[in-house]
């Protein structure tokens, strides 16, 4: 994930705020280069393979609440892998197809939506 218009910090600590962690946090030009985690694969925005099997991975609510808080505190622009916001009306209007985008296989359809442990973990 790339994170352009805040500092150090404020990227930090909105991921502190939420319960997540930065990894591999660096400057990439103009922007912040990390992984957003959970901090264990039981805690709040954790998620599951399709198989069931819990991850240190970051779910589907993570991470629309990081860049929601990106977005609030005056981010010219977020990118993840699945999208390149530089608004957040974009980044709302686009939530619908984050919801229901496949990240399993084509023989093996596994929503991220679907994988996520929140409401167990809450």
């Amino acid at each position: 994930m790339k994170v352009w218009g805040l500092d150090r910090p404020m990227v930090i600590g909105s991921a502190h705020k939420l319960g997540l962690e930065v990894d591999h946090f660096r400057r990439e030009g103009r922007a912040y280069a990390f992984r957003l985690i959970p901090h264990s694969s039981r805690s709040k925005y954790s998620r599951r393979t399709r198989l069931g099997h819990r991850v240190k991975a970051c779910c589907y609510h993570g991470f629309r609440d990081f860049i929601s808080v990106c977005f609030s505190h005056g981010a010219d622009r977020v990118q993840s892998m699945h999208g390149d916001w530089r608004t957040e009306e974009s980044f709302v209007h686009d939530l619908y197809r984050l919801r229901t985008l496949n990240v399993g296989s084509i023989m093996e359809p596994a929503y991220m939506v679907d994988l996520c442990d929140c409401e167990s973990v809450a």
